[in-house]
């Protein structure tokens, strides 16, 4: 201890009192001097690069920046019409239940030609025509034959399945696919607003560190120069000046990266609203305590067990598998139908005419002819066993997304119990962080004003410093610690946040029942 407090006396010693030559003291200040050291000039640039989109036109409130979200995410879009499509095969479903009916024609109007020439048997008998008795009059004679016909043709069919056993456990099924892709919007729209509020809080914190660090940015650059004035007059020496210039940059340094990190959460949040590329959000209001939370550990477990989304989906999609075993097995049940069919047959035209000498011969005819029948008929089908295992894989499934369900359920217990915790813990620390800010920040400025006569050794002033940038910091992750606990126990007690309002769109047009 005592060495350590030796070299310490020796290296902060005035310069003048260190054994080197006055040659050599004046050679190391003037490669000083060609440094090239001006924070206050990169200062100066950033702040300058935030005023271009620092902007009024920039800023939300949370309520605003989660409306934008909700209304213009594609993945929320997306939840949003996979819930209406399930919708519609849902009323596909119903329809089992109603009658089919088929009209069809062959075609309804077809017209039909053909034309047939004769010509006479030619023998060697001297007439011409054979005296055999199988050559007629008619042999002899030259003429042609036609025909011009035209048919309609169309039919009715009714088809009712009266028992089919199948048909309720299909529409069950497809009620519950609904009921699970309703509870998965929900669950994305909740995650959507608890990833809108986590970026907005972080943007709000990064935005606080910014403003608190001006302070201490100026504190800093001004024991640089107090310290490069007693240099000068021989109150300190070069080391101390050293020291002081390093803290300067080290402080501009957790400047940048928190600027760094203000752009990043900006971004994110934009890139969630869906704005354009080139736009950046900014926070309208500063990080505050939040409200307390209006349940108790016990109730709060229980919303969540009674409000898991996620679990919901999952009994939903086990309850979706059980109807569609009870599909597959309900199957080899006979289905009894009711069949009823009609046609009507019509014809019209001339048939096998003859055109004989320039005189037509023609067999005029018209028919129509209607038949119809219905009766009662059953089906049964037997697949070799192949639906009884379906139902079996079916069954089996359901009990494993039952499980999965009971997981779910557990993980969310734990989030709570997590989320409450950090939610007492983080406001107990917010009142200690302020009393720490408050009683470094009075001895900052005590520490400048002796300081400033040079009554104070650097450091001291480097450690009071830090000392004060740590409490702000401390504050502020206190901070950004309750508010992300509420947030995450609104998320998984499934209870909208209060700067949602659900009776006012866009809330309204995306929130499901």
């Amino acid at each position: 201890m005592l060495t350590h407090r030796l070299a310490a006396m020796f290296l902060l010693a005035p310069i003048s009192a260190l054994p080197v030559a006055a040659s050599d003291l004046k050679t190391f200040k003037d490669s000083l001097q060609h440094v090239e050291y001006n924070p206050a000039k990169i200062l100066n640039q950033v702040q300058g690069i935030s005023k271009q989109f620092n902007t009024d036109t920039n800023k939300y409130t949370l309520s605003q920046a989660t409306s934008i979200a909700i209304s213009s995410n594609p993945v929320i879009s997306q939840y949003f019409y996979a819930v209406k499509a399930q919708e519609q095969s849902l009323i596909a479903k119903q329809m089992l239940w109603m009658p089919q009916f088929t009209i069809e024609s062959e075609p309804l109007i077809s017209e039909s030609w053909a034309t047939k020439r004769q010509n006479p048997v030619i023998t060697s008998d001297s007439s011409g025509c054979g005296s055999d008795s199988d050559i007629t009059a008619q042999s002899c004679t030259k003429y042609n034959v036609f025909s011009n016909e035209q048919y309609s043709e169309i039919s009715a069919t009714l088809t009712w399945n009266i028992i089919d056993f199948t048909r309720t456990p299909k529409i069950k099924t497809q009620y519950k696919i609904l009921d699970q892709q309703k509870n998965l919007y929900n669950l994305a729209l909740r995650k959507l607003i608890a990833d809108v509020s986590k970026s907005y809080i972080k943007l709000q914190a990064n935005k606080q560190k910014l403003q608190a660090y001006i302070p201490i940015l100026k504190a800093t650059h001004t024991a640089v120069q107090i310290t490069s004035s007693q240099v000068e007059s021989g109150f300190a020496d070069i080391g101390d000046l050293s020291q002081a210039q390093n803290q300067e940059l080290n402080m501009l340094n957790n400047y940048l990266r928190t600027y760094n990190k203000y752009i990043q959460y900006s971004t994110e949040l934009s890139t969630l609203m869906n704005l354009e590329p080139d736009t950046f959000v900014i926070p309208s209001d500063q990080l505050q305590i939040p409200n307390d939370w209006p349940l108790s550990l016990p109730d709060t477990i229980l919303s969540s067990k009674q409000g898991n989304e996620y679990a919901m989906s999952l009994r939903a999609k086990a309850d979706a598998a059980s109807w569609q075993a009870a599909t597959y097995r309900n199957s080899y049940v006979p289905q009894l139908f009711l069949y009823i069919y009609g046609e009507y047959l019509g014809a019209y035209g001339v048939s096998d005419s003859t055109l004989d000498a320039g005189n037509i011969s023609s067999n005029i005819f018209r028919s129509s002819e209607y038949n119809g029948y219905a009766g009662i008929g059953f089906t049964w089908t037997f697949d070799g066993g192949t639906s009884y295992y379906d139902a079996k894989s079916s069954d089996l499934n359901a009990m494993s997304l039952k499980e999965q369900a009971n997981l779910a359920e557990l993980n969310y217990i734990g989030n709570v119990k997590s989320a409450y915790a950090a939610l007492e813990t983080g406001n107990l620390g917010i009142n200690i962080a302020k009393e720490g800010v408050r009683s470094a920040q009075n001895n900052l400025l005590v520490l400048e004003t002796v300081s400033t006569y040079g009554l104070l050794d650097i450091t001291t002033k480097v450690q009071s410093i830090n000392l004060y940038m740590q409490s702000i910091d401390e504050q502020i992750s206190s901070l950004v610690q309750s508010n992300l606990a509420l947030s995450n126990l609104y998320r998984y007690t499934s209870i909208w946040p209060p700067y949602v309002d659900e009776s006012n769109p866009p809330f309204n047009s995306f929130l499901l029942n």
